[in-house]
């Protein structure tokens, strides 16, 4: 009697399997990283149209010729500048999804075999998860320097020359001042110099820092012993009580700082230059 037989196209079952999880990629990324959003912007920019780099603009400076003026003034036509241009080099990250025979053999089925793949790509998306969030802290020379230019060389410790990593989006900090980055390299105890400090508050002095009119930081991102201390220094005024349901509740389901959201980082990070802005 022949035996039952069943054709599967491997590579196209596979790669359905892998569109299918594209939304839970970019969800792992950067939902769940906060550091990745706040570099890569919120994943806007993708490399659809191909090639090697990203360019956009940074918009700078003042226009000289406006001024007051009466009767028959006349206005300066002085071309200026407006812009630099802005340039990024892509990254790129992947990895090898591998199946013994004897699995394939154990998993027969189209249902059998899709659940073997999401579980080898869970487990791919659990490594990016955790190397992409330590490299956005890095100094840009893993992986051969194939990888992302991490905090550790984008933000230089001395503002007035370039960071590590040269002239970051291709653009000369030493030449154009308004491209510095801010950055508190003696911070000491957060007790004395953070929120609130018995000291004084670089927070606020290097939020103030960073601050022209509407233009404000985005994101906070500080380590456990950091994060925990502001909590607990919330903490010190209230006492919290949900009178409905008579529930005591002495923490806080996420944190802020004058709005914006301050974040818990799990990776690796260097506080010597976490204070930075441009």
């Amino acid at each position: 009697m022949p035996g039952f037989t069943e054709t599967t196209f491997y590579d196209s079952f596979a790669t359905l399997t892998i569109k299918n999880f594209s939304k839970e990629f970019q969800k792992q990324f950067i939902t769940h990283r906060p550091a990745v959003e706040m570099l890569f912007d919120g994943n806007r920019y993708t490399d659809a149209k191909g090639g090697q780099l990203w360019q956009g603009i940074a918009e700078y400076g003042f226009n000289p010729s406006v001024k007051f003026f009466d009767g028959a003034d006349q206005f300066s036509q002085e071309v200026g500048q407006f812009a630099q241009p802005m340039i990024y080099r892509w990254r790129y990250m992947g990895a090898s999804i591998s199946m013994l025979k004897t699995e394939m053999l154990e998993n027969r089925g189209p249902v059998a075999l899709a659940s073997l793949i999401e579980g080898r790509l869970r487990q791919v998306m659990r490594t990016m998860n955790l190397i992409i969030g330590n490299e956005i802290f890095g100094d840009g020379t893993n992986y051969g320097g194939k990888t992302i230019i991490g905090l550790a060389a984008a933000i230089s410790t001395t503002p007035t020359v370039n960071a590590t990593a040269g002239n970051v989006g291709s653009i000369d900090a030493t030449v154009f001042k308004w491209w510095q980055n801010n950055a508190v390299t003696s911070f000491g105890s957060f007790a004395a110099h953070g929120v609130n400090g018995t000291s004084d508050d670089l927070v606020l002095r290097t939020w103030n820092n960073c601050t022209d009119g509407p233009r404000t930081p985005t994101t906070i991102l500080s380590d456990q012993a950091t994060f925990e201390y502001y909590n607990k220094t919330l903490l010190a005024p209230v006492r919290f009580v949900d009178q409905v349901g008579g529930t005591a509740d002495l923490s806080f389901k996420k944190l802020a700082y004058k709005d914006k959201t301050w974040t818990l980082t799990a990776d690796t990070m260097d506080m010597v230059a976490a204070q930075g802005c441009n």
